[in-house]
């Protein structure tokens, strides 16, 4: 029997850490090939240096840091998430809000650039927490089986 691709495993969850109401939930869904390989774009490129006998020390240089790929596994993957962000005052001054991350049909997300300005509302605990359910739906990206 040839093989038959079964939809991605889809999990809410509740962050129950960054808010004790419980009332704040996170969507991911698990990544394809086309996510692992965007994800696989930011890790290509490390560092470098090796001492050539014949042209003299070679350096390679990359910069990317362990938050940037935290966002970026959440961008290619996450489908909800129901934070909100203060935006202004509605005209009888109480607090207007909304969507801090927003997605159209079927969970297609925001662009990436708008994606990284509103992780970098979240508090860190919360972006920490957010991740750790990314994680949890794509056990392969968990930099150790305990995640």
């Amino acid at each position: 029997m040839p093989l038959t691709l079964l939809a991605p495993v889809i999990k809410t969850f509740k962050l129950e850490k960054c808010d004790e109401t419980g009332d704040t939930q996170v969507t991911f869904r698990q990544a394809t090939m086309k996510e692992d390989e965007r994800r696989a774009e930011l890790l290509a490129d490390q560092q470098y240096s090796w001492n050539d006998k014949e042209v003299g020390v070679i350096t390679r240089k990359t910069k990317w840091s362990y938050p940037e790929l935290m966002r970026l596994e959440c961008y290619l993957t996450m489908t909800e998430c129901n934070i909100d962000v203060q935006v202004g005052k509605a005209d009888d001054g109480t607090p207007k809000t909304e969507p801090l991350f927003k997605f159209g049909k079927i969970g297609v997300m925001m662009g990436e650039s708008a994606f990284k300005d509103a992780c970098g509302k979240l508090p860190a605990n919360a972006a920490y927490e957010i991740h750790q359910c990314c994680l949890q739906v794509n056990k392969d990206w968990a930099p150790n089986p305990e995640a």
